[in-house]
């Protein structure tokens, strides 16, 4: 993931100010060098994304979501698409409310489970007001059946970098990307974006999703392989 707006006190910007990405020049294995800022790239002890190993990673499923709000913008950041999210929705893990920021795509997945790399990955960005903290909650995706919300989603992609497209007329809430069943695999992280910073805890959800493989090749063509490759456990 990430919240590919994160500063080093945890507030939210852009990101694209230092030019990390994801090929050999400036892919995962640079970032440590290319800003003092994301030496935890490089340095840090609980990184993301992993590979999951079910006797060893502990499951949860109480937590609460609600999304009542609608997607406020899409922009293309230059590392993902990016789908801004109005006030109003939630997550409340241990009793601790994190407002749903944002969310986006990556593919294939970046964490993978018992080895198995999945097609696509969502995150879902929700942060906490006071601590600053991040909670994702990570929706995995396999090629199948044609998906009516992503296609919705897709038409509003935008065509140029950094340009934002404002949502007026459609208002369209993201709870069906959401599987039924919410159990989930849970630990601590970090983001898998510079700066690294260690402060995620993640949910990734173990019911996974579909998508055409039509739907995926038109992702592909904004973005293909922008994945963090899998950080020790």
């Amino acid at each position: 993931m990430s919240c590919a707006r994160q500063t080093t006190d945890g507030s939210c910007v852009d990101s694209h100010r230092h030019g990390w990405g994801y090929s050999l020049e400036d892919g995962p294995g640079t970032w440590f060098k290319l800003n003092q800022q994301y030496q935890l790239c490089k340095q840090g002890h609980h990184q993301s994304p992993i590979n999951i190993h079910k006797d060893h990673i502990p499951s949860i499923s109480d937590y609460q979501l609600s999304y009542q709000g609608y997607i406020h913008d899409v922009v293309d950041n230059e590392h993902t698409v990016e789908f801004d999210y109005e006030a109003g929705s939630s997550l409340i893990l241990h009793g601790k409310e994190y407002q749903l920021k944002q969310f986006h795509f990556h593919s294939p997945s970046e964490h993978t489970v018992e080895g198995e790399r999945y097609d696509m990955e969502i995150h879902f960005v929700h942060q906490n007001a006071k601590q600053k903290d991040l909670t994702v909650l990570a929706v995995l995706v396999k090629a199948g059946q044609e998906n009516p919300l992503i296609q919705s989603l897709w038409t509003h992609l935008p065509q140029d970098k950094h340009k934002h497209h404002v949502f007026t007329n459609d208002h369209i809430n993201v709870v069906d990307l959401i599987p039924d069943d919410l159990e989930a695999y849970y630990y601590h992280g970090s983001l898998t974006t510079p700066p690294c910073l260690e402060t995620v805890s993640w949910l990734v959800l173990k019911e996974t999703i579909e998508m055409s493989q039509k739907q995926l090749d038109y992702f592909h063509k904004f973005y293909n392989w922008n994945i963090r490759d899998l950080q020790a456990e």
